[in-house]
């Protein structure tokens, strides 16, 4: 009994130490699985107070305008949350670049196309420093070959212009002509009916042939020349629509010249009609008419009128303007249903870009130039 005993007791305290080993092992264990939770917590609130921080220290670009478009100057403004957080910002834009080491910084840019390079948008990267050593990049590119302006977003005007110097006939015709138009005509309101002169088309454009949404030529005419009778306008050599050179922004959308030959398809001086309209990559630079036009009309042969097929040509021209017809079978149409096609006379043509083959007088579409994927020149006439 007294062995059974001593054994048992020697047992007791075996499993008291096993069972304390245990103990202190599980203690241990609870005791490092609290250490790393506390060390997770750290992390996760370390985590959470640098994106705080990251949060704070947000970067802006601003533009002015705030989408601007080839031709425009531009300021650009970079600025950030924590100012007196940031040792330093850099700047590229557009082929410069700039720094400073304070906030808000302005940086200048010029994106008028007789610059090299000829933009077609505006990339704009910063990489801003802070005291603490940590830096962040931020980018924007901004389309400049597409948009409107506000002159495009008020109220729709025309003009009409008459060459001087016409003899009594045909300055009677182009009067009863231009009558006709604005007696049927309630689209749009006028804002001028003026003798043409070459300023008009030229120096003075934006307030004359590119001051409004239609304008309306009428006169004398030979290849890509309009003749005001005061001076002949090279009309290869104006620009109309929304990015007219170096940011003349105009309104001009749709154009008419009732004059011989205007929109001739002969080549001349060793190069292609569209050369004299449209820009291209060698020309790119260049002053061109579609420098945001959607569209002109005119005739590729001599015209004439007889009687007053003039009157009803403007008059159906308007009067299927105002009823929503596409803006090219008004013109198209009239020419072919008021006009005598003898001797290839009165062949009516409508240059335009493809994005407006649709456009009604009251269309509201961006204006595009040489470089966008939509600046894409066809034509419609009759043969």
């Amino acid at each position: 009994m007294g062995l059974f005993s001593a054994k048992m007791e020697l047992y007791h305290q075996q499993s008291d130490t096993v069972f304390d080993l245990r103990r202190k092992d599980a203690t241990m264990m609870v005791n490092q699985l609290l250490r790393i939770g506390r060390l997770a917590s750290r992390l996760v609130l370390l985590t959470l107070l640098l994106l705080v921080l990251a949060n704070c220290r947000r970067t802006t670009i601003t533009t002015n305008p705030e989408q601007p478009q080839q031709g425009d100057p531009v300021w650009i403004t970079v600025d950030n949350d924590e100012r007196a957080e940031v040792r330093r910002v850099e700047i590229t834009y557009g082929g410069l670049a700039g720094s400073s080491t304070t906030v808000p910084a302005t940086f200048f840019i010029r994106t008028c196309k007789d610059t090299e390079p000829y933009m077609t948008s505006l990339d704009i990267r910063v990489v801003t420093t802070y005291v603490d050593g940590a830096t962040a990049t931020l980018t924007r590119n901004l389309d400049l070959t597409r948009g409107l302006n506000s002159l495009e977003n008020s109220d729709h005007k025309y003009s009409i212009y008459v060459a001087q110097g016409l003899d009594e006939d045909h300055e009677d015709d182009a009067f009863d002509m231009a009558n006709a138009f604005m007696d049927e005509f309630d689209s749009y309101s006028r804002l001028h009916y003026y003798y043409a002169e070459p300023r008009m088309y030229t120096s003075e454009c934006r307030y004359y042939a590119n001051g409004a949404d239609l304008v309306i030529s009428l006169g004398h005419g030979e290849h890509h020349l309009f003749n005001t009778g005061v001076g002949d306008v090279d009309l290869s050599e104006t620009g109309y629509g929304n990015f007219r050179y170096c940011g003349g922004h105009g309104d001009a959308e749709y154009l008419v010249f009732a004059a011989c030959q205007v929109l001739s398809f002969d080549d001349s001086d060793g190069h292609d009609w569209r050369y004299f309209w449209r820009n291209y990559n060698s020309t790119k630079s260049d002053v061109r008419p579609f420098s945001g036009l959607h569209m002109v009309m005119g005739f590729h042969s001599n015209w004439y009128t007889e009687g007053r097929d003039g009157d009803h040509l403007f008059e159906e021209f308007a009067a299927s303007l105002d009823s929503g017809d596409r803006v090219i079978d008004a013109w198209l149409e009239a020419v072919g249903d008021e006009l005598d096609f003898d001797d290839g006379n009165n062949r009516g043509v409508v240059y335009y870009l493809n994005e407006y083959e649709d456009d009604t007088i009251t269309s509201a579409k961006d204006d595009y130039i040489y470089g966008n994927s939509r600046y894409d020149f066809t034509v419609e006439y009759y043969e």
